[in-house]
């Protein structure tokens, strides 16, 4: 797939290659949120894009199995290979149910850089956050998932809070220094957002 625009390192005739692994919990929107970049990034064919646009069905750019679209969720791995500007992009989609668990390692153990997608949902984002939310005992989902990375040795990790249309309450953000911890001033796109 080739796609234009988008983020370029400073002239190497050789691409720089990032390996980008997708995993949240089951149901967080990640092949959709991962559809909608292609779509964007212009790295999927026109007619699939168009698809797409017109049904809202962005995650079906992802998830290809019968199984998986009429469930609605990732069961398999897929991997689709991008190039924007300068950088040659391999992503991984992984599934977020437990069930799945080998299928999200096998995405992970590949990847230099990881994407976690978190559900913004009143219920849903606390139940995926806080030990316990699904059965006593279990830790969240979430924690889960990055202790896999520290495991696995993957320093790279981007979160995304998604489905933020459906959030009604105000949401504070806080950015936290990576060297001392300490609150840092709060950047100005974030005093946009609320």
């Amino acid at each position: 797939m080739a796609g234009s625009g988008g983020p370029s390192t400073s002239g190497n005739s050789t691409p720089s290659q990032v390996s980008l692994c997708c995993l949240g919990h089951a149901k967080s929107g990640k092949s959709t949120l991962l559809g909608r970049w292609l779509v964007d990034l212009g790295c999927c064919e026109p007619a699939e894009a168009e698809r797409a646009k017109e049904r809202g069905e962005y995650a079906a750019l992802w998830d290809r199995q019968p199984i998986e679209r009429a469930a609605q969720m990732t069961i398999d791995l897929h991997v689709r290979s991008a190039r924007v500007g300068q950088r040659v992009w391999s992503v991984t989609d992984t599934p977020g149910h437990r069930r799945h668990l080998r299928n999200l390692l096998t995405g992970l153990s590949s990847s230099d850089t990881v994407l976690l997608v978190v559900d913004a949902t009143r219920g849903v984002f606390e139940a995926n956050v806080e030990d316990g939310g699904v059965e006593e005992g279990v830790p969240s989902q979430i924690r889960e998932h990055l202790l896999m990375l520290h495991a696995l040795g993957i320093k790279q990790i981007v979160v995304a809070v998604n489905k933020m249309d459906v959030v009604t309450h105000t949401l504070k953000l806080q950015v936290v220094s990576k060297s001392s911890g300490a609150p840092a001033p709060t950047p100005p796109i974030a005093d946009q957002l609320g």
